[in-house]
């Protein structure tokens, strides 16, 4: 495979580079991967294959990139994995990683309704190789706001445990769902090595406490009506990265505004279900970029919640360093410049409500 990637003859850089195919000699612009899916399928699939082989013996996404030179980008590798495992049920298995530090140094937990982590967090297991998942910062934040030792904590949108690994590390229970089998076995194997990385250095865990990891759709849970402390997770932002080829039931896979929308109405009725009364949902959302116009995506979710029951306690501001959605709507790409670029994502704290004659029973107690 190395020895063909040889052929390609690539001249000029970024926007102006151009690549002449081997198997047809036609010049391309810019990127092999089109072409190679429409003109060369049999040969793409190959490659992908051979990406799979390689992150399965413990390449990273980059490192595969790097192999292959610059015909291709790590999101490109990301994506052809995911769809090889899935279409020939091969299993993933990701690359070891070295445990950082057990605790993060000179951690304080937020004051303001502004929030920034320039530097996302490695402490414990945590890694970004699990695209697009939220910095380790927020979900200590909130789990550390919201909830007491021994308590569970929900995280039906798994993707890479960064969720679960908090929780293992706060002495939570963290109970997560995830219908991605990629998410699955990720997290499983990060929660594996953290409870590994526990027993030699002789942490003293509660056994009850031990994090579940299971299949599951968020909007129907198999969890019991009023059983959860706090919900705290990211879903997608509609279809902005696509965490799965083919799932069913796989929200990220879903293009249309108002069906993304429905469908997160339903896990937000079922995370009101779910939780205790008095006790608080913290989701994470974006917006996203339609046509070059901002689709308010944070605010279409926070309105299902809110049409559920769920009461608004606090909406954070927290800035991203490391979106690219307005960097495609550039001079570079014929789509014309747009003058800002997305850094904003909400966090919506939010909480069910105590029915009134709770609150009644609990005055005349007092």
């Amino acid at each position: 495979m190395s020895d063909l990637l040889h052929q390609f003859r690539i001249s000029g850089r970024s926007g102006n580079r151009e690549i002449v195919c081997p198997y047809c000699q036609r010049k391309i612009k810019r990127t092999i991967v089109f072409h190679m899916k429409q003109e060369h399928k049999g040969i793409w699939d190959n490659w992908c294959r051979d990406f799979v082989e390689l992150y399965n013996s413990g390449y990273s996404l980059k490192r595969i990139m790097k192999k292959y030179g610059t015909l291709f980008s790590w999101t490109v590798v990301s994506k052809e994995i995911v769809r090889i495992a899935e279409e020939n049920k091969i299993r993933l298995v990701p690359p070891l990683l070295k445990m950082g530090p057990w605790e993060p140094e000179r951690f304080q937990l937020e004051s303001s309704t502004l929030w920034e982590f320039p530097k996302r967090g490695n402490w414990s297991v945590h890694s970004s190789i699990y695209r697009g998942n939220w910095p380790p910062q927020v979900p200590r934040n909130i789990i550390l706001q919201y909830s007491s030792c021994n308590e569970k904590v929900l995280d039906c949108f798994l993707g890479g445990g960064t969720t679960l690994i908090e929780c293992f590390l706060l002495g939570r229970k963290g109970i997560g769902f995830d219908v991605s089998p990629h998410a699955i076995n990720l997290s499983k194997q990060r929660l594996l090595e953290l409870q590994a990385a526990a027993n030699k250095q002789g942490e003293l865990l509660n056994k009850e406490n031990a994090p579940i990891v299971m299949f599951g759709d968020a909007r129907e849970l198999p969890i019991h009506d009023g059983s959860i402390d706090l919900a705290c997770c990211q879903p997608p932002y509609l279809d902005a990265i696509k965490y799965t080829y083919s799932i069913e039931g796989d929200l990220s896979r879903i293009h249309g505004i108002d069906e993304f929308c429905d469908s997160m109405c339903r896990v937000a009725a079922e995370i009101f279900r779910v939780l205790k009364e008095g006790k608080r949902c913290v989701i994470m959302m974006g917006d996203v970029r339609r046509d070059r116009m901002i689709v308010p995506l944070g605010l279409r979710v926070l309105q299902q919640f809110l049409n559920v029951g769920f009461k608004s306690e606090e909406v954070i501001i927290k800035k991203q360093f490391q979106d690219r959605s307005t960097v495609f709507y550039s001079k570079k790409t014929g789509m014309g410049n747009l003058p800002y670029r997305i850094e904003h994502e909400y966090i919506f704290v939010l909480q069910k409500p105590i029915k009134l004659e709770e609150k009644i029973e609990n005055g005349r107690k007092k």
